[in-house]
């Protein structure tokens, strides 16, 4: 009898010791990862559906004048989420470090702006040339079809900036989902992006690092369990054309 209640006695501890830690283990993860995702860790999350925004200036990471204030040379940095600088603080984007280096060593000379867009591919870089579009539409969806609306464009275009200098950063945008969508998935690849697509712009998702890892997980999961495409020479040569085409 006394051994039972000792076998009981310990299984408890176990149990209680175990969960602590684990409380204690996601405790520390929570912190860790908010110390590595500070500067964006309380920002509203971005949906990744297509909103109306109101303000010109919503989808680029900072404002910055249409016309030009002086005499400095303007650069204009165009590119995705690697331009826009996301999960970064301002100051660490390329562009702005950029502005940094060349005020250092060309007082008041330069002027750069950032616009690099959240999903920014190339078909939208040259339709914000005319005319700016004030909605987020997925690289993929732009593929399906899908283009803003005529009450979803700005007052004004790239154009309009009148740049002297163009900096384009060719994005995995214009890539990665054409591959993806082409690759067959088979069912641990389904499974994975159904989970995905549940709730995909969820807090618990994007906020909390045990989300974060599992939304990582899943992505990961998904890639890896695709069947590849068999025709990648014949459609990296057709992304290269249209980048000759349109931007030579």
């Amino acid at each position: 009898m006394k051994n039972g209640k000792w076998i009981i006695l310990t299984l408890l501890s176990i149990t209680c010791i175990s969960t602590a830690l684990a409380i204690l283990s996601l405790i520390v993860s929570e912190i860790a990862f908010y110390a590595q995702n500070k500067y964006w860790y309380f920002k509203p999350v971005l949906s990744a559906s297509p909103v109306k925004e109101h303000n010109d200036f919503s989808l680029y990471r900072e404002p910055f004048s249409i016309s030009r204030q002086n005499n400095r040379i303007r650069i204009v940095a165009i590119g995705g989420s690697t331009t826009y600088g996301l999960g970064v603080d301002s100051s660490a984007t390329w562009p702005k470090r950029l502005s940094a280096q060349l005020n250092k060593r060309f007082p008041n000379q330069y002027e750069v702006i950032n616009l690099g867009r959240l999903g920014g591919h190339l078909e939208e870089f040259l339709q914000n040339y005319a005319q700016s579009s004030t909605v987020y539409i997925p690289r993929d969806k732009w593929i399906a079809g899908e283009r803003p609306k005529a009450s979803s464009f700005a007052k004004w275009g790239w154009k309009d900036l009148n740049p002297d200098i163009i900096l384009l950063a060719p994005v995995v945008n214009d890539t990665a989902p054409d591959y993806l969508y082409l690759a067959e998935p088979n069912i641990i690849a389904r499974s994975a992006r159904r989970l995905l697509d549940a709730e995909p712009n969820s807090f618990f998702f994007n906020k909390l690092a045990l989300g974060f890892y599992i939304k990582k997980s899943l992505v990961v999961l998904e890639l890896r369990n695709r069947k590849p495409v068999i025709n990648d020479e014949v459609q990296l040569a057709r992304i290269r054309q249209e980048y000759k085409k349109n931007l030579v």
